[in-house]
């Protein structure tokens, strides 16, 4: 993989107990205020005493940190974000490690049932060195009472192609058809769902047509420009899982534009307001040698961090992460592939990469992230992760779906789109495929990386 460069020089045994007088790190939670079916990011401050680190990655009988849930509560619906480590010399090894004062950043999500308040407890999972010993692996956990507020109403919706004149918009509205529904020809767009007719004598169809009436006006919003969309049939989608009662309403509209059909795009965001003009998000970047060496630094190191929450408790004994394949992989003897689209998502102007990574071995490919990277022209500053790929592959192996599930671009997530916004936080719609469905998802860009704005679909039981 990377080459490993020694910052900090430290002699230790791993399996050594330090005699000295009892050090310990300090945890503390740091959580916003959150939005009931939302998901914000809460930081986990952990300060490691003077003299002291924490190794960040396993390796020979040095074993990584981890973070995770310590009980059922709050949903985590991806691994925490670690921040940069540098790599030490441990037992005649370079490892990475952290020291000083750190801060990882964990996604959290209420789920739809939870009011006011809810308790979150995280679990930090560790080994503390010094010049001299690393003392036994062991625990700590961090929790923390989160204030939850209610969500506000969407004004922004998902919209996808079904072909070159006509695009499905689809409302956070449910409604239920019966089996006089019949099925319109397969939309364009990949991830798209089949829409079903809503028949004309039902009173969805009366209330839909009400409330969205024939050539209503919308507007479709994609990088570069934006079109204007008319209302010209209220549709539905099948109902999940065999349950017609729990169909959603789309609005099938007509784009007249003649550019519309030359776009390249298949998901737009849809409003009934026409939005105020943003800047363009689009972008390129052309790397010389040394800045794709660093980037290419930056994905291994991350990777390395990342991997021993994959294995942490509970997993472990519930899946099979070491295979052959992982030994070697934590060995450095994995290939480096990785996707980068690049655009402006902020304020600042910085270009954002968007990253899909693997490492490939063999022919295998069962580990791999994706990434949220600001480049300032000097250095590739990671603000967000998400390894759910990884933690997929391991599952479809065990399904037989493949050894190189983490290659896949679909089951690592396919960037559909982007969409400026006035306040100069794009929004971002991504697209993933799961085991037996996929979701499509509106991110907003945040000084923390993509969130999700709450608007999204999915299908699949």
């Amino acid at each position: 993989m990377d080459a490993r460069h020694p910052l900090l020089v430290f002699a230790c045994s791993a399996i050594a107990v330090s005699a000295q007088a009892p050090a310990d790190i300090g945890l503390r939670l740091e959580a916003p205020h959150l939005t009931r079916t939302g998901t914000a990011i809460v930081r986990v401050a952990v300060t490691i005493p003077p003299g002291y680190f924490i190794p960040a990655e396993t390796s020979g009988s040095v074993r990584g940190a981890w973070l995770q849930p310590a009980r059922p509560g709050l949903d985590t619906p991806q691994m925490p974000t670690y921040p940069r480590a540098e790599p030490v010399v441990l037992g005649g090894a370079n490892v990475l490690a952290y020291s000083g004062d750190i801060v990882i950043r964990v996604p959290v999500m209420v789920p739809p049932g939870m009011r006011e308040r809810a308790p979150l407890a995280l679990r930090l999972g560790y080994q503390l060195c010094d010049r001299q010993t690393c003392r036994p692996f062991q625990t700590k956990d961090v929790a923390g009472d989160i204030v939850i507020d209610e969500p506000q109403d969407a004004d922004r919706y998902l919209a996808f192609r079904i072909d070159d004149t006509h695009v499905a918009i689809v409302l956070d509205e449910h409604i239920a058809l019966d089996d006089r529904s019949s099925e319109l020809p397969r939309p364009a767009a990949g991830f798209a769902i089949q829409l079903l007719t809503i028949p004309d004598a039902s009173p969805v169809a009366d209330d839909s047509k009400r409330e969205f009436p024939d050539r209503t006006r919308w507007t479709l919003a994609s990088a570069s420009r934006t079109y204007d969309a008319l209302v010209a049939q209220r549709t539905g989608f099948p109902g999940q899982c065999g349950h017609p009662e729990a169909s959603q309403l789309t609005l099938v509209t007509n784009v007249g534009d003649p550019a519309f059909r030359s776009e390249r795009a298949k998901y737009f965001l849809a409003s009934p307001q026409l939005p105020a003009a943003g800047r363009t998000v689009t972008t390129t970047l052309d790397l010389i040698p040394e800045q794709r060496a660093a980037l290419e630094d930056t994905l291994n190191r991350q990777m390395r961090i990342t991997m021993p929450t994959l294995f942490a408790p509970p997993l472990v004994g519930r899946q099979t992460p070491d295979s052959d394949y992982h030994q070697r992989i934590r060995r450095g003897q994995g290939r480096l592939v990785y996707h980068i689209e690049p655009y402006r998502l902020a304020p600042d102007d910085d270009v954002r990469l968007y990253v899909r990574a693997h490492w490939a071995l063999d022919k295998r490919a069962l580990f791999g992230m994706t990434f949220w990277i600001r480049y300032d022209g000097h250095a590739f500053i990671i603000e967000q992760t998400d390894a759910g790929v990884a933690r997929f592959a391991l599952y479809a192996e065990a399904k037989d779906m493949g050894p190189a599930i983490a290659a896949d671009p679909d089951s690592a997530g396919t960037l559909l789109n982007v969409a400026p916004s006035p306040d100069g936080w794009a929004s971002i719609i991504v697209g993933r495929r799961y085991y037996e469905g996929f979701a499509v998802s509106v991110l907003k860009y945040s000084p923390d990386g993509p969130l999700p704005a709450g608007i999204r679909y999915a299908a699949g039981c």
